[in-house]
């Protein structure tokens, strides 16, 4: 950071740049910090949440089904 400030020679442009990088510097944190606090919650909530088991008694509907080879029941009058 001081290499890229030490270019301003005046010395008030020298702490404004040091100022700006510094709350670069912060806003970073923040921001990666903040990342990775909704990624650790995130997981933790997928991780504890219920789930229901399968029903016991399942009850499919009737369908009619053709064997391979046999005609259509209107073909077969």
């Amino acid at each position: 950071m001081s290499f890229i400030c030490s270019s301003f020679p005046n010395l008030n442009s020298r702490r404004r740049c040091l100022n700006h990088m510094s709350s670069h510097v912060a806003k970073a944190i923040a921001r990666y910090s903040a990342s990775a606090l909704d990624l650790a919650t995130t997981s933790c909530f997928l991780l504890f949440q219920d789930i229901r088991l399968p029903p016991i008694k399942t009850q499919y509907p009737e369908v009619e089904r053709l064997s391979v080879g046999e005609p259509a029941q209107s073909a077969s009058v």
